[in-house]
C-alpha cells in the first residue's frame, strides 16, 4: 500500500480511528468516515480512495465480528438449553418409571 510509503510509522492510526467511529455509529457511510478520517487525522485529499476502501473494510470487520458474537451466544443458549431440556426429562422419565415399578410390584 502506497499510504505504509508515505506514512511508515502511523499506517495504523487511520484504521484504528475509522474502526472507533464505526463502533460508536455503524449507520455511517464508509465514505464519510473517510472524509472525516482525512480531515481529522490532517491527511491529504489525495488519499481519500485509500481511506474509504480501508473504512469498507473495517466496517465488514466488525459486521463478522457482530456476527460471531451472535452465533457464539446462540449456540451457548442452545447448549444450556438443551442441557436443561435433557435434564428435566430424565428427571421426568426416572420418576415415571420409579411408579411404574411400584405399580406393578403392588399389582402381582
Amino acid at each position: 500500500m502506497w499510504y505504509r510509503a508515505m506514512y511508515p510509522r502511523s499506517y495504523r492510526k487511520p484504521e484504528l480511528w475509522i474502526e472507533t467511529r464505526l463502533k460508536k455509529d455503524m449507520s455511517l457511510k464508509p465514505r464519510y468516515v473517510a472524509y472525516e478520517c482525512a480531515s481529522y487525522l490532517k491527511i491529504s485529499k489525495v488519499m481519500i480512495p485509500h481511506l474509504i476502501r480501508v473504512a469498507q473494510r473495517v466496517k465488514q470487520k466488525l459486521r463478522m465480528r457482530e456476527k460471531v458474537r451472535q452465533w457464539e451466544s446462540s449456540k451457548q443458549s442452545l447448549k444450556q438449553s438443551s442441557k436443561q431440556s435433557l435434564k428435566q426429562s430424565l428427571e421426568q422419565s426416572s420418576g415415571q418409571t420409579l411408579i411404574l415399578a411400584v405399580g406393578s410390584s403392588n399389582g402381582r
